[in-house]
């Protein structure tokens, strides 16, 4: 969560804090416009868990859907982490470091994730700590992150990362290239402060969920839950390795990729207003806030209607019109 001290630092640009995130800063098209100018975003929250240990790779390698054995120092990688079932227990990056790994992920339940990741470790050499550090993490994202103006920005490498006691990174590989910074305030104040004396644009929470809506990037427990398979996530290019071998779950993956496709998938969509009701089990998990540029949200779409033309979902008691956003 952003500590209290970053947001007395922020104070100078009024920007709109509700329960200690900040929302906006007053100008929500121009904190959306990240393809055309540089924007820094405070993230409302970074879940950290820390793993230590000579055989943390090999550990974290077995209980997530991606290539961690292969993953050098200095580099990163999306997975999800599922369950025998190949149900979505957590999902975000694993970062690999000299001597930790650590696993970032947006909000979602870290609890549910350590304890699982734990009730497995008998007699290797791992040790997780969940991170109780207050720090602060921004987004920076749009044109300009190879600027040499602002500290530690001269090469954008895609998921390349950085592990210190002060500031980490990790270069994310979305749509719209973007860097994930988090540390303490002391350390991420002169970046913020760089930034936006070099004309960054201020961004908040209603920028960030615009950008990782549009990016399909999503929530666990918000837009998957533990009743969703890893490959419904829509996600698979990005988190699902099919030549790592032997992990929690991969057998059902494996006899879903045979099959070549899952019977639903969380997708981005453009929602276009009410439509008649009618019975659907098409769920509309997240919906950008107002005044974002378009009507965006995250929807688990079964494959059958998306194949059959019009489609509609239900968002708790309306049934609305929705589209992929990709196919617009």
């Amino acid at each position: 969560m952003t500590t209290l001290r970053f947001l007395k630092q922020l104070s100078d640009l009024s920007p709109v804090v509700s329960d200690g995130t900040v929302v906006e800063f007053g100008d929500v098209t121009a904190e959306c416009s990240v393809d055309t100018v540089p924007t820094v975003c405070v993230v409302p929250q970074l879940i950290r868990l820390q793993v230590h240990g000579a055989d943390r790779a090999a550990f974290l390698h077995n209980f997530c859907t991606n290539d961690i054995k292969q993953l050098p120092a200095g580099r990163a990688c999306e997975a999800i982490f599922t369950d025998v079932r190949a149900r979505v227990l957590g999902h975000g990056y694993v970062l690999a470091g000299e001597s930790s790994h650590e696993i970032w992920m947006l909000p979602g339940d870290k609890d549910a994730l350590f304890n699982h990741l734990n009730r497995y470790i008998i007699t290797e050499d791992v040790r997780l700590t969940q991170s109780e550090e207050s720090v602060t993490a921004l987004l920076l994202t749009g044109p300009g992150l190879d600027s040499p103006d602002l500290p530690g920005m001269d090469d954008f490498d895609p998921l390349a990362c950085t592990l210190a006691a002060n500031v980490s990174r990790l270069n994310l590989n979305w749509k719209t290239d973007s860097l994930l910074v988090c540390g303490v305030d002391e350390a991420i104040g002169p970046l913020w402060s760089a930034c936006i004396s070099s004309g960054w644009t201020p961004a908040g929470q209603t920028a960030f969920e615009y950008l990782r809506i549009t990016e399909g990037y999503p929530y666990v427990g918000t837009d998957v839950t533990d009743d969703h398979l890893a490959p419904e996530a829509g996600r698979n290019e990005q988190c699902i390795s099919y030549t790592k071998g032997c992990y929690l779950g991969q057998e059902p993956i494996a006899r879903i990729d045979a099959m070549g496709h899952v019977n639903r998938l969380l997708y981005p969509v453009s929602v276009h207003g009410p439509a008649d009701p009618q019975e659907t089990r098409n769920q509309l998990t997240s919906v950008c806030p107002p005044h974002c540029p378009q009507n965006v949200g995250l929807a688990m779409l079964t494959v059958k209607d998306v194949s059959g033309g019009q489609i509609v979902a239900r968002r708790e008691d309306q049934t609305l019109r929705v589209s992929i956003l990709n196919d617009q």
